[in-house]
């Protein structure tokens, strides 16, 4: 995982007041995790917490 990338999501997060985003774009999960994952038609999603 990238963790600066995930950092700056949760500094975005916290500018918002936000404590969790659902992420479901396949290239936006691949751009935070680093990892693609082919989920075919299935729902593929990210939970990212403040923690």
């Amino acid at each position: 995982m990238y963790q600066n990338r995930l950092e700056a999501l949760r500094g975005k997060m916290k500018e918002g007041a936000l404590s969790q985003v659902l992420v479901t774009d396949a290239a936006s999960i691949f751009y935070l995790t680093g990892r693609w994952i082919e989920a075919g038609e299935r729902l593929l999603v990210l939970l990212v917490k403040e923690e």
